[in-house]
């Protein structure tokens, strides 16, 4: 990996009273075949921005809106942790990715879906 260094890293799902950056890593049930498919979803959560705001002549803190940068700098990051992974024996590949709010906890989190196969033999 280039620059920068991730975030916490968690697997199945991110523990109830985190706050911050981290990378919760997740699979679906793998298939029972030669060729074993999985697909493995890689969220990606920052917190979002922290604005003040003036609402009828207040000053209020708002933090509805996305780190676009950071959720980008994380993901490709992750995205190329990814590139040139196809052997003889196993491949990954990103097949999909999508922000999502996660109502309530005042963040976005990016997820990446990706493909892995792996010869069962």
């Amino acid at each position: 990996m280039a620059a920068g260094v991730l975030p916490d890293v968690f697997k199945g799902k991110k523990p109830d009273d985190f706050v911050g950056e981290c990378i919760v890593i997740n699979a679906l049930p793998i298939t029972k075949d030669q060729l074993q498919v999985c697909r493995v979803n890689v969220n990606i959560y920052v917190p979002n921005l922290e604005q003040d705001r003036l609402v009828e002549g207040e000053i209020k803190k708002d933090r509805s809106q996305p780190n676009f940068p950071r959720l980008k700098e994380l993901t490709i990051q992750v995205d190329d942790l990814f590139e040139d992974y196809d052997t003889d024996e196993y491949s990954i590949r990103v097949e999909d990715e999508y922000m999502i709010e996660n109502d309530g906890f005042a963040e976005h989190y990016n997820n990446i879906r990706t493909v892995f196969r792996n010869i069962n033999i």
